[in-house]
């Protein structure tokens, strides 16, 4: 009997989930753990290990779309934070050109300009940042008024 494998297996693969966060070994440790409970009743490595690569294709089609719902990896930078937030035009920004220089957290940042805006936006006034391109935010301009 292979009961013991196919534990350490579980074991290794949900270390390996854990330390990656990504979704990645999770579909292992499942097989692995239901090949365990089938190898009580199954004698043969080799018919084990092939319900083990079929459990985890299964899992992976069957369970991915469930998972990646609930799954929300963390932000690689804190750019996400800057989203809809208002943003300080430093540099004139032109539309024809679609450059200029906006500060945000104390850090400069090169713009890319949409939706509607006047020709010119002078230094000054406030932009709202949309998105973030690269190295450059996303940012639309700011009416007086808007809150």
């Amino acid at each position: 009997m292979y009961t013991k494998f196919w534990l350490v297996a579980f074991i290794i693969f949900l270390i390996a989930e854990f330390a990656s966060i990504q979704l990645i070994a999770i579909w292992f440790a499942l097989a692995a753990v239901a090949t365990f409970f089938l190898s009580f009743f199954i004698g043969s490595f080799s018919i084990q290990v092939l319900i083990f690569v079929i459990l985890s294709g299964v899992f992976l089609i069957a369970l991915y779309p469930i998972f990646k719902n609930f799954y929300k990896p963390k932000a690689d930078t804190n750019g996400e934070l800057m989203i809809n937030k208002d943003a300080l035009v430093i540099e004139r920004i032109d539309r024809k050109t679609n450059k200029g220089q906006v500060k945000i957290d104390g850090k400069e940042w090169s713009i890319k300009l949409t939706g509607d805006a006047p020709e010119i936006i002078e230094v000054g006034e406030l932009v709202t940042v949309r998105a973030i391109e690269g190295v450059k935010l996303v940012v639309e301009y700011k009416k007086t008024g808007d809150s």
